[in-house]
């Protein structure tokens, strides 16, 4: 199988790997692959004993919701770390992952590490913990964090974010969630250092707060802020730390080039800016090819900017994120 790879479990199943994701499993009576499309696994289909086609049912972040065959149909049911019921002869489950049907457990990274979602935990440590990008815990999944986080790395817990939003202009998205209890504003805009592009007008922060007032949106509502936008988080000052200081957020920025998902949100109306987001995440891993032009440039560095100054507003006392570093 071209630009493909093959790991070998403790069951003596071989799966078949195609641009890190799973396609193919053969096991000792029986052969599944899956029927792939951009949104995620649309079908599997078997021989021998798993004989037969099973259309898959796709939920928020590729999660299977259930399947359907020629004879009946049947939905699966999640808890917030992934356990499934009823347990369904399916390949993927929870956030798209592959899961292993008798343990029900799930082998990110390609079988880099298992994550049992019984016990809400990896079952084995972190390599890039306690000191690097794993986090401290070297045994959590996403930190505790399973409703705004997923980790098909294996490594690195990834933001994800499926729900209503804002399209405020061109290549503008702005939405919120909550993190930690906490409600944290996000908005994807074209930056540079000191500089962000809103609705076609070169802004700096200041300004750009500014904008966002202007669009009707209410900052005081939010505890913190992301500025999701290449360099938001380099200059000096740079554009996070000048919107940190004009709004009083706490606001993360990044360092370097940041990737989210493209085309993941639809308007609700054409008289509207209401936009329905689906499967938003922000890469953390390079996925691009070593001949793609954008592979020496990415990067996923993040940093926290406190507000510098005190900004005179009622009910902005004190209000602080802790940094989202994994």
């Amino acid at each position: 199988m071209e630009n493909s790879r093959s790991r070998t479990s403790a069951s003596s199943e071989k799966r078949f790997y195609r641009h890190n994701q799973l396609v193919t499993v053969i096991g000792a009576l029986s052969v599944r692959s899956l029927f792939k499309g951009e949104a995620g696994d649309l079908a599997q289909v078997g021989s021998g004993e798993a004989s037969g086609t099973t259309l898959l049912f796709l939920g928020p972040m590729r999660t299977i919701m259930g399947g359907a065959t020629a004879l009946n149909h049947e939905a699966l049911h999640y808890s917030p770390y992934g356990i499934s019921y009823p347990q369904l002869p399916i390949l993927p489950g929870f956030n798209g992952q592959p899961r292993e049907a008798l343990t029900g457990w799930y082998f990110l990274g390609n079988g880099v590490r298992i994550y049992s979602p019984a016990l809400m935990r990896f079952l084995s440590p972190d390599r890039l913990s306690p000191f690097d990008q794993g986090g401290i815990n070297c045994y959590a999944y996403v930190a505790g964090d399973p409703v705004n986080y997923t980790d098909p790395t294996g490594h690195v817990k990834q933001f994800k974010f499926s729900g209503p939003g804002r399209l405020l202009g061109k290549k503008t998205l702005f939405f919120k969630n909550k993190e930690n209890g906490k409600l944290i504003g996000n908005l994807e805009i074209h930056g540079d250092e000191g500089l962000a592009s809103f609705d076609g007008r070169t802004v700096n922060g200041k300004q750009l707060k500014s904008e966002l007032v202007a669009k009707q949106v209410d900052l005081d509502d939010l505890d913190g802020f992301r500025l999701i936008a290449c360099l938001s988080g380099d200059g000096d000052p740079s554009l996070a730390q000048q919107f940190a200081d004009a709004s009083g957020l706490p606001t993360i920025g990044f360092k370097g080039r940041v990737y989210p998902t493209d085309n993941r949100h639809k308007l609700i109306s054409k008289n509207s800016d209401a936009v329905n987001i689906v499967d938003y995440n922000i890469a953390h891993e390079n996925t691009f090819k070593k001949s793609h032009p954008e592979y020496k440039h990415f990067a996923y560095d993040e940093h926290l900017f406190e507000p510098q100054k005190v900004v005179a507003q009622v009910g902005r006392k004190g209000k602080n994120i802790r940094g989202r570093r994994s």
